[in-house]
């Protein structure tokens, strides 16, 4: 949580340092994964990071992005809504005593839909990033595919024959149809990296998309076939 509080600090330029750090803890300390990635959400959400680069031309804690995005993206499975103002800090003490598994369970059971996926990889996928640092950019194209991959496994779960199911499932479509447009401004990016991640990720989610439209109409076939015999 400190080094949390100091990267929204802008008296200083420790942005590296701090980024190297919150990924060696989270990296090395399993427990604390799931708490890390609660922490992170609003740290990228909140926009305060970008807005003191802007403000003090480049001399700033940006980089911190770069271990906000790498968490997020690499534990994706733990990404669960905050905890209600009923259940108040203990919920968040709990997290910090769970291990991964555990944090993952907890996470299938408090997400319904894909909805904080959306919202988190859309604001990993902003334009106005284009002006970061090409490492920052990379992490930010690269696990906003992680996150909409963890997305769409929620939907997965869910049980399409219900109606909640079936609006899981057009969800997530539409989750990954909005990723995939919000991609294209990466695929122009003057860093190559950038590119090759932009057009990868977007390759990946109009095969998901493909692969979702033939397994619906061999359901559908399927089910036609049933009915005839």
């Amino acid at each position: 949580h400190v080094l949390v509080d100091l990267s929204r600090t802008s008296d200083h330029s420790f942005g590296h340092q701090i980024s190297q750090q919150l990924i060696d803890v989270v990296t090395r300390v399993e427990g604390v994964r799931a708490y890390a990635v609660q922490l992170m959400v609003p740290l990228l959400m909140d926009g305060k990071l970008l807005a003191d680069r802007l403000s003090t031309r480049g001399s700033s804690n940006v980089e911190v992005l770069f271990a906000t995005a790498w968490i997020i993206g690499e534990y994706a499975p733990l990404l669960m809504p905050p905890p209600s103002n009923n259940e108040g800090h203990n919920a968040e003490e709990e997290l910090a005593e769970l291990d991964q598994v555990e944090g993952e369970q907890l996470a299938a059971e408090r997400n319904v839909n894909a909805a904080l996926h959306q919202e988190i990889a859309m604001a990993m996928l902003q334009s106005r990033h284009l002006s970061l640092p090409m490492l920052v950019q990379c992490a930010f194209v690269h696990n906003a595919l992680k996150v909409v991959l963890a997305g769409l496994k929620v939907s997965q779960r869910m049980d399409d024959k219900t109606l909640v199911g079936q609006e899981a499932v057009a969800f997530a479509e539409k989750m990954a149809n909005d990723v995939v447009e919000a991609l294209e401004v990466f695929t122009e990016s003057k860093h190559v990296e950038v590119q090759e991640r932009a057009v990868l990720a977007k390759t990946m989610l109009s095969q998901c998309r493909l692969c979702r439209k033939t397994f619906q109409k061999q359901q559908q076939q399927q089910y036609q076939s049933s009915n005839q015999t």
